[in-house]
């Protein structure tokens, strides 16, 4: 089910996209030139640090505890600890693949590569899903969509052209600009 809404809410209607999106005109200036600004670099290998070393600490006890039951399981002959053991080694390579692709969205966004530009109408879109009776908002804007929190879907005005900023390796939003 799709729903389109014309009127942002009026608790949200006088926040700017700036402040729920965290940019300044700084960080505006440094988009339209092609480049990230120093503060968005930093946040960015902040969110990477945080995320690889969350990734790192459950990789290391995945290991300890597949480890454990691997060993205790063949000590005792047990078939069924043998296996989850197994299993969570399986589950801990995955693991590994996702921190790889971490670190590989986080070169994309931080290399000298250009930002991803789009431009276009905003249309705010909110996605119902019947089963689990969640929403989903989405903004479009120069044909893509970009998944928003509550807050900032609001703030978007509907029919307006806005030109927005995104990382080119995880697609984050950086900054908008209404034209």
């Amino acid at each position: 089910m799709t729903i389109t809404q014309d009127q942002p809410t009026p608790e949200v209607a006088s926040a700017t996209l700036a402040e729920l999106l965290r940019f300044s005109l700084a960080d505006l200036s440094a988009n339209r030139a092609g480049t990230l600004s120093d503060a968005q670099r930093n946040r960015l290998t902040t969110q990477f640090r945080r995320a690889v070393a969350i990734n790192g600490a459950l990789v290391f006890f995945i290991i300890l505890a597949a480890t454990t039951l691997i060993f205790f399981g063949s000590q005792h002959s047990n078939a069924v600890l043998l296996l989850v053991g197994i299993a969570l080694t399986i589950f801990n390579a995955g693991l590994v693949g996702v921190t790889a692709q971490i670190v590989m969205r986080h070169r994309a966004d931080t290399a000298a590569s250009p930002l991803l530009v789009q431009e276009g109408e905003a249309k705010r879109i909110l996605r119902m899903n019947p089963r689990t009776r969640t929403s989903a908002y989405i903004v479009q804007v120069g044909g893509s969509e970009i998944r928003a929190a509550k807050p900032v879907f609001n703030a978007f005005s509907e029919h307006s052209r806005y030109r927005v900023y995104r990382t080119a390796g995880s697609k984050q939003v950086l900054s908008v600009e209404k034209l």
